[in-house]
């Protein structure tokens, strides 16, 4: 199995909202682990802004402008 590793830096662009399948609405789903395996790596903590907001977000947080 071949695993995909990717570092990031803080300001750049991961990814964009959108909306596929029956979701209902358009949403961002992500994962920030210590390894590609997802059975043996653990959570990272990470931080967004967002319009000038900080969110540190934890599982199963739900982030929205409503």
């Amino acid at each position: 199995m071949s695993h995909y590793r990717q570092s990031v830096q803080q300001g750049e662009v991961i990814g964009k909202l959108g909306n596929s399948g029956f979701s209902s609405g358009p949403h961002l789903h992500f994962h920030f682990s210590s390894e590609p395996n997802l059975l043996t790596g653990v959570p990272l903590p990470i931080a967004l802004t967002i319009e000038g907001r900080t969110y540190t977000p934890t599982t199963g947080d739900i982030l929205s402008q409503e």
